[in-house]
């Protein structure tokens, strides 16, 4: 799958988004990327230690297995990999590693997709206060 992001960056952030694209080195290296859909959506709220979430029923749990989420928690994003899914009463029992916080029912869960550049060159178009780049990106096996 292909598609394009766009990056706005402003102050030190600048910098920053630089030396992280010199770190991708064109078309080599993949990354991480929230997908920012609605595919997994909590179903209960799940304590610090819990080493599962629960989410609305989308799939066949085999489909979860071995895929990589991320808890838009509102003290930071917390990155987990899914390890086994089952049916519960509320829906699809997902066993990750514990998140370590509190994860509140309504948070926000994204699948990430590793992703690199489908660029040979990218422009980065400046302005007085701010940076933009279009990165063109194609999904790679994970």
């Amino acid at each position: 799958r292909r598609s394009t992001i766009t990056l706005i960056d402003r102050g030190s952030a600048r910098l920053a988004r630089g030396l992280w694209l010199l770190s991708l080195r064109g078309r080599q290296r993949a990354f991480w990327l929230p997908t920012w859909g609605r595919e997994l959506v909590l179903q209960a709220a799940a304590t610090s230690g819990a080493t599962s979430i629960v989410v609305a029923p989308l799939a066949d749990p085999s489909v979860w297995i071995g895929r990589h989420l991320m808890i838009d928690h509102p003290t930071g994003p917390v990155f987990r990999e899914i390890t086994a899914a089952a049916w519960d009463a509320l829906g699809i029992r997902l066993s990750i590693a514990a998140p370590g916080k509190s994860v509140a029912l309504g948070t926000p869960v994204h699948l990430l997709v590793k992703v690199r550049s489908d660029a040979d060159r990218i422009e980065l178009t400046h302005g007085a206060n701010r940076t933009e780049l279009a990165l063109p990106l194609i999904e790679t096996p994970s």
